[in-house]
Parts: structure tokens; C-alpha cells; sequence
């Protein structure tokens, strides 16, 4: 039997009632000729996500039962989400406490039965007829990995400014992250060859994600935008020196030396938000410039102080 086209999409969340219903709605209302395998990993929010929830899955229980392929049963709703165009959506969801994002996603794509996988934020949402151009990507049998555009934007859906986009070459994205999480696609096989995502990890697991697949698997580029991120003060992202310390650490562990930019970023961030010293202070930079390479050497390289091997 051939199955057909499946999409599985996880969405991990966490007491987001304020944009949940806009994420899902998001997914939901995607057309293509594709089915949706849709799951909600919502860690045991006390707001009203679960009523939310709720709320579309009558929604997609409403409507006509057209499929059921690997135990899943796909509906298409009967009521009017802003237009469902895809061939039937099965709706799952789970509402456990977990042990963070990284593993809800995880769990979610455990049991996903899509041969497309992704994964959508609580709070960011896919721009329309994202989907069909994740198929026409796929419809070439040699790519594996494929990532978009996407824009940043405010808690009332209002464009900040677009995400840096730029074609793939590994060793820019070991400098900078230019890949941005909602508008990456992957097809399934590839948990197979680097496995699921770094359980240890609060604010990088999807950079640390992307480094590890293009160690062995060539990355595409679509010049479409596909997603948005939101910007607000409870995004993880706006814990800046949390996540500049955190990508520090990972990438130290995982290739065994830190990019120029990411250190660059960390030390000036540090002397501007946390002793509130001008970095222009050149002297005083290049003090904390080394101070830092031999702390991370030390904590990573087991107290040898070769300082050359931090860099690229």
C-alpha cells in the first residue's frame, strides 16, 4: 500500500491562551493536496489552553471522517476555519506536565505518522500556502531538510522586520544562526540518522538541531517566507544572555570550539548588561576577552588553556 502525503506538525505549549488560538488556526487552515497529522503537546497548562483546544478538536470531530491511514482517522471540518484545504486532519492532543520543549516535542514527533515533520511554537503561526510550498519542495526525492523565511512579529500580529535569510553553507551557520524554526521542514527519516532533539538544552535546541543534521545532511534553502515568530516580553528569546551563554556552552561541546561572532556577542553583552562598561573600552574588552576564552576552555577542554582552539 502507498500511503499517501502526510504532514505531521507538533505544537508544544505551555500556558499560551493569549496567541494558542492563532497557532492553531494557522496550522488548520493550510491547503495542499496533503493530509494533516496534527499534535498538541500542551505541558498541563492552569489558563484556558486546554478549553481552546477543545474547541477545534469538535470543530475537526464535526466534520466528515474521509481517511483513516496508520490508526489515524482524518476529518475534514465542517465548519469554516478560514478555509481548510487540505485532504483531512487527524487532531491529537496530550496535556501532561513535561520535562521542557525540547521533550514535548520530542513526544509529539514520537508518534507523529507524517513523512514531513515540523514543529510550531504556541505562539508563532505559519502565513498562508506554507504548505504547498513545503510539498513542491519535497517532490524532489534529494532533499531532506528544507528552511524559509519568516518574519518577526508583535503580540497584535504586526510585522517587526524579517528574520536574516541567506543560502546554506555550513560553516556560516556554525558563525551565525540564520535558519529560523518555524519555517523549517524535515522529512522523518532524519530522526533516524541524528535522532530527536537535545533534551538538555532550554534556549538552542533548535540551532543545536541544525548543526548536527548539516554535519551529515546537505540543508535547502526556499526563498519563500513561510512562518512567523512573535516577539514578547515571555518569549525565551528575549532571555538574551541566558541564550548567548547557553549557544556558548553548546557549541563548545558539540564542535569543540566557539565562533567568533558568538563570543564576540556574549562578551559585549555582558559588559554592557551586566557591569554596564562601555565595550569600546578596548583594554578593558580585550581583559574580558580573555578571561572568558579560558573559562570556557577550562570548563570544556578539562583545564588545558589552549586558547587557539576556541576559535574557528
Amino acid at each position: 500500500m502507498i500511503l499517501p502525503k502526510i504532514i505531521s506538525i507538533v505544537t508544544p505549549s505551555f500556558n499560551q491562551d493569549k496567541y494558542l488560538e492563532r497557532t492553531v488556526h494557522s496550522v488548520l487552515s493550510q491547503s495542499g493536496d496533503f493530509y494533516l497529522d496534527y499534535i498538541i503537546m500542551d505541558g498541563g497548562s492552569t489558563d484556558s489552553s486546554r478549553e481552546i483546544i477543545k474547541k477545534f478538536e469538535t470543530i475537526v470531530l464535526s466534520g466528515k471522517k474521509v481517511a483513516n491511514f496508520e490508526g489515524l482517522e482524518f476529518y475534514l471540518p465542517a465548519k469554516n476555519l478560514g478555509g481548510i484545504g487540505c485532504k483531512g486532519v487527524s487532531y491529537r492532543w496530550f496535556s501532561e506536565r513535561d520535562n521542557g520543549q525540547a521533550d514535548a516535542i520530542n513526544k509529539g514527533w514520537s508518534i507523529s505518522k507524517g513523512s514531513i515533520l515540523g514543529w510550531l511554537n504556541s505562539d508563532d503561526i505559519y502565513l498562508e500556502n506554507a504548505f504547498e510550498t513545503v510539498l513542491k519542495s519535497f517532490a524532489k526525492p534529494d532533499v531532506f531538510f528544507i528552511y524559509g523565511g519568516s518574519f518577526h512579529i508583535t503580540v497584535d500580529d504586526l510585522i517587526i522586520q524579517q528574520y536574516p535569510m541567506e543560502s546554506y553553507d555550513r560553516g556560516r551557520l556554525v558563525d551565525y544562526c540564520y535558519i529560523s524554526q518555524p519555517a523549517v521542514f524535515m522529512r522523518k527519516e532524519i530522526i533516524d540518522k541524528v535522532g530527536l532533539l537535545n533534551q538538555n538544552l532550554m534556549y538552542c535546541m533548535d540551532y543545536e538541531y541544525w548543526l548536527r543534521i548539516s554535519a551529515t545532511i546537505p540543508l535547502t534553502f526556499v526563498n519563500k517566507m513561510l512562518a512567523c515568530t512573535r516577539i514578547h516580553g515571555e518569549t525565551k528569546t528575549s532571555s538574551k544572555m541566558k541564550v548567548l551563554s547557553e549557544i556558548v556552552r553548546m557549541q563548545k561541546a558539540l564542535i569543540g570550539k566557539v565562533s567568533r561572532y558568538w563570543l564576540d556577542s556574549y562578551v559585549d553583552f555582558w559588559l554592557t548588561k551586566k557591569i554596564k562598561i562601555d565595550p569600546s573600552f578596548t583594554f578593558l574588552r580585550r581583559v574580558v576577552y580573555i578571561f572568558f576564552f579560558v573559562l570556557f576552555d577550562v570548563r570544556f577542554n578539562y583545564g588545558r588553556f589552549t586558547l587557539k582552539r576556541i576559535f574557528l
